[in-house]
C-alpha cells in the first residue's frame, strides 16, 4: 500500500511521469523479483517471470490480489 500511495503522489504531481513508469513497469518488477528472493530466501522460480498484474491494477487502490 505505502509504495502504491508513493506512486500514485508522483503520478499526480507530474502526470508526464507516466509513460515513463508504463516503460519502466517490467524493469521494477524484475527488481522486485530479486529482492523478494532476498527477503524470503525463496527461489527465484517462486515467482512469476511477469508480473501478474497489469499496470492500471497495480495503480487501483482498490485492488487486492485474491488469495
Amino acid at each position: 500500500m505505502e509504495h502504491r500511495r508513493r506512486v500514485q503522489k508522483a503520478l499526480k504531481e507530474s502526470p508526464s511521469l507516466k509513460p515513463h513508469f508504463a516503460q519502466i513497469f517490467d524493469e521494477s518488477y524484475q527488481t522486485a523479483r530479486q529482492l523478494a528472493v532476498i527477503e524470503t530466501g525463496l527461489a527465484i522460480a517462486t515467482f512469476p517471470e511477469q508480473s501478474p498484474f497489469t499496470l492500471e491494477q497495480v495503480l487501483d487502490s482498490d485492488f487486492f490480489p485474491q488469495s
